[in-house]
């Protein structure tokens, strides 16, 4: 059981195996912690809202090797209704890290039965992927970018994206990180911090304007021309008069 929740990685055998060792030895362990949050809200022109994902390691898992992201954005709604995980698409980050071989392509929506979740893994052996030496400092995982524009919205309506994840019963959530200290055997299996003075977890953008109004009609060449010359002929109408 605990396997099946950690690997949201399970697409991949080898993460397969690591984490089910991982569960069975550590289930969820308290000698290591992280601080998670999602920044600002980002308004974009086509309907669209962005916000980054910050990871920060507590002074307890400095100096170890953060190797597993997951990320379950199962909480998300507009207006109290589940948000569909197809208008979520995130970006991993290449500032502080190169999350991005993590990432390996994957989108929400895309695995058959965990479509509200993506997993981040740094032992692909598919990939150049490394390990992330945690340090004091907040550090960018990605970017989410949510579509709204074939919601049909209007002012006042609300999206919610939400990745603190859903406690799957046996001391861990489905939002997690793996965590491994050099010299040990295995990772640590550490739910994120979202309830820090940092931020939170959750951000909700707020409608306050409908969609954009159409582009003005430019004239055609042909027409702006026929117009010109009406106007010049009503222009020495008047003047005759």
């Amino acid at each position: 059981m605990s396997s099946a929740k950690l690997i949201n990685g399970r697409r991949h055998a080898f993460a397969f195996v690591i984490l089910t060792i991982v569960s069975c030895t550590f289930a969820c362990d308290a000698s290591a912690g992280i601080i998670g949050y999602l920044g600002g809200i980002r308004a974009l022109a086509d309907q669209k809202f962005e916000t980054d994902f910050f990871l920060q390691a507590t002074p307890d898992s400095v100096g170890k090797d953060l190797d597993l992201i997951n990320i379950d954005m199962i909480n998300s709604d507009v207006n109290g209704t589940a948000l569909d995980p197809a208008l979520v698409q995130f970006q991993a980050s290449t500032v502080d890290h190169d999350f991005l071989e993590w990432q390996r392509g994957q989108q929400f929506n895309t695995t058959f039965g965990f479509e509200t979740e993506i997993s981040l893994v740094a032992f692909d052996l598919m990939t150049s992927a490394t390990p992330y030496r945690l340090t004091a400092n907040p550090f960018l995982v990605g970017t989410f970018t949510v579509d709204y524009s074939s919601l049909g919205l209007v002012n006042g309506d609300q999206v919610t994206l939400d990745i603190t994840g859903v406690d799957m019963g046996f001391g861990s959530r489905s939002t997690s990180v793996a965590i491994f200290n050099p010299g040990s055997l295995f990772s640590e299996l550490v739910d994120p911090d979202f309830s820090s003075s940092a931020g939170t977890g959750a951000q909700t953008f707020t409608l306050t304007s409908g969609p954009p109004p159409p582009p003005p009609v430019v004239p055609e060449p042909s027409s702006l021309a026929v117009t010109l010359a009406g106007l010049l002929a009503l222009t020495r109408l008047r003047r005759r008069r």
